[in-house]
């Protein structure tokens, strides 16, 4: 995109080029046509180094790189993709800096060269360039070579060479060097925290089994946090106006939000309420591979969005890591026992209607981001909200209350996984029916009283 002028120029002089040297060789006899077809046919070829242009388009690679380097979720991979970023580029550098002190000799007729004082014009074209290839990577590192320039123009221009060969050199080695410290300082981080480990649990009394188990999760898992970025891992957001930061909530959150089909329901058509939820309400907490969730048992305060098939539901009593890991390919073919839970779904989703324990225990079997919804907050919320969302909340309560009631009266064992849609439908309807005949009965009554 706006190169299509440069690229059809192009195409046009390699094309009337063409046609001017076949037009040259077939007016060989007349010498007229001949000379005017072969001084054009330079002129053409002059015209052509409108290509050298096309090379402003490298400008554009530096913005491809860091848009490639920006998705390796592995700082030691960036890292040593922006090393070799730099290695690439000075190879290129030297690449043409090899072809212009190639050409400066072998198009010089009138003085001696490099290539006549050496010796070297009876090698081939490619020994020649690997001559000037090398004759140039020395100019940009400390190393020897046999080549030296033999003319004025040559050392001028070896002279320039070498000048900017300095400012090369030093900033490829400045950024080399803070690529290596930052991936030191990021490795010497985690041996210092491994070390301290170390030390806790042999002077704990832990035992060799759990002693174990820890080292492993440490060096397999744990390592893995940094790949997974949270808002709370970022100080920048704290300091960004609040509106700014309600809207990115709001964007970040609401489509999450509205996969719950009370929440839908009740708040979809209210966008102010929907907004402060988001922005107060929710948050995301990232978890690594065997961590829980939560625990059975215990008070349900908060719901959790699933955005990824990472997580297992275990209703067992079953809580030892080492029993997790063993049987992790099991919770696929017994689904009554473990499970994994579906992407794109709601845990705990029954905290926001009742209170709420936990009936099972949920956990990551791989590094994974979870996002959740504090319940207490989302009713200090509606506490505060229109009277018509609250009672219509109640009212929905009120029916999806009574409706596990009555699942769980018919044997069905309730837990924390969500309901399906066939199962809530009626809830919905219900509610939804009662909800519009309150809110018509209060406007009626409101209008008698005017």
């Amino acid at each position: 995109r706006g190169w299509f002028v440069v690229d059809s120029s192009l195409v046009v002089l390699d094309w009337m080029g063409f046609l001017v040297g076949e037009l040259a060789l077939w007016s060989a006899g007349n010498e007229e046509v001949a000379m005017t077809g072969t001084a054009v046919l330079r002129m053409m070829r002059l015209a052509r180094f409108v290509r050298i242009v096309r090379l402003f388009r490298l400008r554009h690679l530096r913005g491809v790189s860091k848009a490639l380097v920006s998705k390796l979720t592995s700082q030691s991979a960036s890292l040593g993709i922006e090393v070799l970023a730099h290695f690439i580029a000075v190879m290129f550098l030297n690449h043409f800096v090899a072809c212009a002190w190639f050409a400066i000799a072998a198009y010089n007729t009138d003085e001696t060269t490099w290539i006549r004082d050496g010796e070297f014009d009876r090698l081939t074209q490619m020994q020649c360039y690997v001559l000037a290839l090398h004759w140039s990577l020395t100019q940009f590192a400390p190393s020897t070579q046999n080549i030296a320039p033999s003319n004025t123009l040559e050392r001028t221009f070896a002279c320039v060479v070498v000048l900017v060969g300095l400012l090369v050199f030093s900033s490829v080695v400045s950024s080399i060097t803070g690529a290596i410290n930052q991936l030191r300082v990021t490795n010497m981080r985690a041996l210092s925290e491994e070390r301290k480990i170390r030390e806790f649990l042999t002077t704990r009394g832990i035992s060799v089994e759990l002693y174990g188990s820890i080292q492993a999760f440490f060096k397999h898992t744990y390592r893995k946090k940094h790949e997974w970025v949270c808002e709370s891992d970022i100080p920048f957001f704290d300091q960004i106006p609040q509106t700014m930061l309600i809207q990115m909530h709001t964007d970040m959150y609401t489509v999450k939000l509205i996969t719950s089909d009370g929440i839908r329901m009740l708040f979809s058509g209210y966008m102010p309420l929907m907004r402060q939820i988001c922005h107060t309400a929710m948050s995301e907490s990232s978890f690594l591979s065997g961590q829980d969730i939560f625990l059975q048992g215990a008070d349900a305060w908060t719901a959790f969005h699933v955005s990824e098939n990472h997580l297992v539901y275990d209703c067992s009593s079953s809580f030892t890591f080492n029993r997790r890991r063993s049987s992790a390919r099991a919770s696929a073919r017994t689904p009554g026992f473990r499970t994994r839970v579906r992407e794109n779904s709601w845990l705990t989703e029954m905290a926001l209607w009742c209170e709420w324990k936990h009936r099972g225990t949920a956990w990551a079997r791989a590094t994974t981001s979870v996002t959740k919804l504090d319940c207490r907050e989302v009713f200090a919320i509606c506490a505060n909200a229109d009277r018509t969302i609250i009672k219509g909340v109640r009212i929905f309560a009120i029916f999806y209350v009574d409706h596990i009631e009555r699942m769980e009266a018919d044997g069905l064992l309730m837990q924390d996984l969500p309901l399906s849609e066939e199962q809530t439908a009626p809830v919905f309807m219900r509610s939804k029916r009662l909800a519009r005949m309150a809110t018509t009965a209060l406007d009626m009554r409101m209008i008698g009283s005017a």
